[in-house]
């Protein structure tokens, strides 16, 4: 048995086509947005993350290098400072 509406040629055919291939389209741009939109949020929040983890590892990094290179410094100061205290009072 033939139908009418099951042909292209017919409005309701032609109408069903178009509907079918507009959903599938916003479907695409939908899925097409959201992936980028996802993608777009990853990437940020990784790179926040991971400048938050590079300063805070290089401050604590300078900051042991500053304790380390100070502690020598003051050491130093103190060895050679008492040295000629030493040797002053051998002298007097």
């Amino acid at each position: 048995m033939f139908i009418p509406y099951q042909c292209q040629d017919t409005p309701r055919g032609v109408s069903r086509t178009l509907i079918s291939n507009h959903a599938r389209a916003v479907g695409r741009a939908l899925v097409s947005n959201h992936a980028r939109a996802v993608s777009r949020v990853l990437v940020s929040n990784h790179a926040r993350a991971v400048g938050r983890v590079l300063v805070a590892n290089h401050a604590r990094a300078v900051g042991r290098v500053l304790v380390a290179n100070h502690a020598r410094a003051v050491g130093r100061v103190l060895v050679a400072n008492h040295a000629r205290a030493v040797a002053a009072a051998g002298r007097a």
